[in-house]
C-alpha cells in the first residue's frame, strides 16, 4: 500500500491545474535537468521564480497559458527574454502533443466613474482622510484592494466593487 501511495503522489496528472502549478515554478535563468523521468530544476530558487500569476484555460484541446509577474505588487507582462525562456520551459515540461499558447500582456486598464458622497468632516474633497498621520485615501484603497483580490483571469464585479467602497464610506 505504501508503494502504491508513493507512486500516486509522484504521478504527473497533466491537468490544467498541474500545468499552472508548473508554470509558477519557472525559474528565469536556470537550466532544466532530466531527473527521475521528468524535467526539473537541480536547485529550487524562489528568487528566480518570476511568474506570480498564471491561469490555464482549456479551449477545446488548446491550452492558453496566461502569465504575469508582479512589479511593485502590480501584475505586468513578461519581458521578451523572459517570455522566450518561459515558452521553452513550458515546451519541455508539457505533455507531448499538447498545443499551448503563452499569453502575457500588460494589465488591463480599468476606468471607473463613480459619484462618491462623503462626509467633509472625515474626508477632504480629493478623498484623503483628514485625521491621519499618513496619507490615506480610503475609497481608492478599497477599490485597489478589491481589484487585488480578484482571482487571476477572474471577472470584475461592479456590485462587489461598490460594496467594497461602501464599506469604508
Amino acid at each position: 500500500k505504501a508503494e502504491i501511495d508513493t507512486k500516486i503522489a509522484e504521478a504527473i496528472p497533466g491537468t490544467a491545474r498541474w500545468l499552472r502549478n508548473q508554470a509558477l515554478l519557472f525559474q528565469y535563468g536556470d537550466v532544466l535537468v532530466w531527473s527521475n523521468n521528468k524535467y526539473q530544476y537541480a536547485t529550487i530558487d524562489t528568487t528566480k521564480q518570476i511568474v506570480n500569476r498564471c491561469a490555464v484555460v482549456d479551449a477545446g484541446g488548446i491550452l492558453y497559458i496566461k502569465v504575469a509577474k508582479l512589479v511593485n505588487n502590480i501584475p505586468d507582462k513578461l519581458s521578451t527574454d523572459e517570455e522566450s525562456a518561459f515558452t521553452v520551459y513550458m515546451n519541455k515540461i508539457k505533455f507531448a502533443g499538447t498545443i499551448c499558447y503563452i499569453i502575457t500582456y500588460p494589465a488591463d486598464l480599468l476606468k471607473l466613474n463613480f459619484t462618491i458622497n462623503y462626509d467633509p468632516l472625515v474626508l477632504k474633497a480629493n478623498g484623503e482622510l483628514i485625521n491621519s498621520e499618513t496619507t490615506i485615501y480610503p475609497v481608492e484603497d478599497a477599490i485597489n484592494n478589491y481589484i487585488a483580490g480578484i482571482e487571476w483571469n477572474g471577472t470584475f464585479n461592479v456590485t462587489k466593487c461598490i460594496d467594497a467602497i461602501q464599506s469604508v464610506v
